[in-house]
């Protein structure tokens, strides 16, 4: 499949466009998993700005930030687009902020225009509420009430040891 890599000026006045042919680089499952940390990024993380911003649809996004506060960033997809925003002086000065607050409000503000309006979709769901890759789920469930770091630690690495030794 094909898809559009375009650079818009703050006016919306497009600078480039290229059609790139993309070729599958991860599994479904893999995508997911990272698809799914990216959204809890957005819900609970450095990205809840996003909905104080407005923006209420689904995404799944991260910010950053360099050392000195030199460049920030905050970079993130919907199910049918892809956005980065870039802040920073190209002398290298440092901007005093970190991605969330400098390059956040900027995404959210293009998001808002761009898919509130249309977008209407979901991330592709695979498998259960709960998704591991192979050779990495418990093997027993956790009680709330009985929780023990110990032994949980210990389960966790023996399901490492046992996936390294599959080669997962």
């Amino acid at each position: 499949s094909h898809v559009t890599l375009g650079v818009l000026t703050p006016s919306s006045e497009i600078l480039e466009r290229q059609e790139v042919r993309r070729e599958r680089e991860y599994s479904a499952a893999e995508a997911y998993l990272v698809t799914s940390a990216l959204r809890g990024a957005v819900e609970r993380g450095t990205g809840r700005g996003l909905r104080r911003f407005g923006f209420r649809r689904v995404v799944a996004a991260k910010s950053g930030t360099t050392n000195d506060f030199r460049d920030a960033w905050f970079i993130g997809y919907t199910p049918t687009l892809v956005v980065g925003v870039w802040v920073g002086f190209d002398d290298g000065r440092s901007i005093g902020l970190p991605g969330s607050r400098a390059a956040l409000p900027i995404f959210a503000r293009f998001l808002r225009g761009a898919v509130e309006p249309y977008e209407r979709v979901e991330f592709e769901r695979r498998g259960e509420p709960e998704v591991f890759l192979r050779g990495t789920a418990p093997q027993e469930t956790c009680s709330p009430y009985r929780f023990s770091a110990r032994r949980d630690l210990a389960q966790l690495l023996r399901n490492l040891r046992r996936s390294n030794r599959r080669g997962n």
